[in-house]
């Protein structure tokens, strides 16, 4: 459940500004801001905490303000959790249930700390009735939302902050990662590759979780892909990594046998509330058929997707 609600006459002043600023109300005049921001309050979410359930009633509408939260639904197939996307600050959540009147399709839980404005629906129903331009943003982020939708159904979008390990000691991600630049540098894509030298080049030796959470946010800011090198199982980085990252690629030598370092295992234990994509990525130094051993690596873990990739060690 929400830890804090704050009714509007309690938000600060940056929690206003970040409302005022948010790009889906930009076009709307003061005054319609204005009635649409008395009529709401605030929700303040830790991370893994959870906004509403599946199936749960749809009764109000939300604006991410800061943070980032992540749909997840079981699988009628498998009856496992699956992780169905993200939503990042400035973007609306239960706005087509709540238009629909049909329960919550998805769960929405906090990936990172995270703070809302919520509307609930005897609110909105009031504001579309005698202020009808005031829900306008709403309606058309419904619109937007249904050519996304189409758009993932084509091979559309993807999570942008990507964090690497290796599936045990075969792989050394250090000598991978100039391929992978390489790789991408053919490519017209806004991107960084990031390692733990880096944060402890931004954040210091002993870096605090709030200020490397700063760092990766301006890094998602300012780049379309954000993928972090984590190589060592037992550092402060991977942990971090983990924390924040939208999907987790495990790398692993395809000719091998399929065996997990106990480390990644264990870290995926301790790990198991938190919610992101994971594949993995099978890696063949020539071209050959697919050993039979490949299936090993599904028994233990299960995956989003999986790919096997040659490549050129020349």
């Amino acid at each position: 459940m929400p830890t804090c609600l704050l009714i509007a006459e309690d938000m600060t002043d940056r929690e206003a500004l970040l409302f005022r600023e948010l790009e889906i109300l930009k076009g709307m005049d003061d005054e319609s801001i204005n009635t649409l921001y008395s009529e709401g309050a605030l929700i303040q979410l830790r991370s893994g905490e959870m906004l509403f359930g599946q199936g749960s009633e749809s009764n109000a509408l939300y604006i991410l303000l800061v943070g980032r939260l992540v749909a997840v639904g079981t699988d009628t197939k498998t009856s496992s959790e699956q992780v169905y996307g993200f939503i990042q600050p400035g973007e609306f959540v239960g706005e087509m249930g709540l238009i629909s009147k049909k329960p919550r399709s998805l769960a929405i839980l906090a990936q990172l700390e995270s703070t809302l404005f919520k509307l609930n629906d005897k609110k909105f129903y009031e504001l579309m009735s005698k202020h009808p331009q005031v829900v306008t943003p709403i309606l058309m982020s419904v619109i937007d939302r249904l050519q996304r939708t189409l758009s993932r159904s084509r091979g559309g979008s993807q999570p942008q902050s990507t964090m690497l390990v290796a599936a045990n000691r075969n792989i050394n991600l250090n000598t991978i990662a100039p391929q992978i630049n390489d790789i991408l540098r053919n490519y017209n894509i806004n991107y960084i590759l990031l390692s733990e030298e880096d944060m402890y080049e931004q954040c210091g030796r002993q870096p605090d979780w709030s200020d490397v959470l700063q760092w990766l946010n301006r890094i998602e800011e300012k780049y379309d892909i954000a993928i972090y090198i984590c190589a060592d199982y037992r550092s402060e980085w991977i942990q971090h990594c983990l924390q924040y990252a939208e999907r987790v690629v495990i790398v692993a030598d395809g000719d091998a046998s399929a065996e997990y370092d106990s480390h990644l295992t264990d870290m995926f234990e301790h790990s198991q509330h938190q919610h992101f994509v994971k594949e993995l990525v099978l890696l063949y130094n020539k071209p050959s058929s697919i050993p039979k051993s490949v299936n090993g690596w599904f028994e233990h873990q299960q995956y989003f997707r999986h790919h096997h990739i040659v490549i050129d060690d020349k």
